[in-house]
């Protein structure tokens, strides 16, 4: 049976999520909502770009979240695209590949925080122009999350 995606899913411009150290190429998907729903449909077609958060290469805090692990029957190819992501450290490299633009960010930090921490949200930046991604940790839980925030390589 063909799953409907609900109507808060929107893809604005097709873009990519690379990560050469961990051989990660995996499509961006647009979350028009915050919709827990919306965002776990999403996640079935890729990671998902919060809604509200800045857009890749602007001032703010660009917030994609993706699962370290979900359940064998769920829906979708990604079910554990961001498992790796604690593989990652200080100097490691995030790209986001628009079809007119690429964005090179360079991670300064990684840590754990509650799953209750909303902060991590927050869009003042101090102008600095942020890629935090979000997965759900350890592994197979969801009782924490596993951040890597990064900071734009500009030109």
């Amino acid at each position: 049976m063909e799953q409907k995606l609900p109507d808060q899913i929107a893809t604005k411009i097709p873009a990519n999520l690379i990560i050469e150290k961990l051989s990660l190429f995996v499509p961006i998907i647009e979350a028009a909502s915050n919709d827990e729903l919306a965002i776990q449909v999403a996640l079935e077609r890729g990671v998902v770009h919060l809604a509200g958060t800045s857009e890749p290469g602007k001032v703010g805090n660009c917030y994609i979240v993706g699962h370290s692990s979900d359940y064998p029957s769920s829906y979708g190819s990604y079910k554990s695209v961001f498992a790796r992501l604690p593989e990652l450290v200080g100097g490691d490299e995030i790209r986001i590949k628009t079809p007119n633009e690429s964005f090179v960010y360079r991670i300064f930090e990684t840590r754990i925080v509650e799953a209750t921490d909303l902060s991590v949200l927050a869009q003042d930046s101090g102008g600095r122009k942020l890629l935090t991604l979000q997965t759900s940790y350890p592994i197979g839980t969801a009782r924490q999350r596993f951040l890597v925030v990064a900071q734009l390589v500009e030109k």
